[in-house]
Formats: C-alpha cells, sequence, structure tokens
C-alpha cells in the first residue's frame, strides 16, 4: 500500500505539483495506513 501511496504522490507532483497533497496529508495518510495495519 506504501508504495501505491508513493507512487501516486510522486506521479501527481512531477503532472501536477500545485495540487499534490502537502507533508502534513503525507504524514495523516501513513499513519492511517499503519494504523489500520496494527489493528488486523
Amino acid at each position: 500500500m506504501h508504495q501505491a501511496l508513493l507512487s501516486g504522490v510522486m506521479l501527481q507532483w512531477l503532472i501536477g505539483p500545485d495540487h499534490a497533497p502537502s507533508a502534513a496529508d503525507l504524514v495523516r495518510g501513513l499513519r492511517l495506513l499503519a494504523t489500520d495495519v496494527l489493528t488486523l
């Protein structure tokens, strides 16, 4: 999942850097993923 997230972010940054998520958005997304994985 993280690879898909990071690949999507990199592609979005290359195509439209003004609309790419901020660092805070990325941290929030990774925390949600980690929480989801830990509760399995």
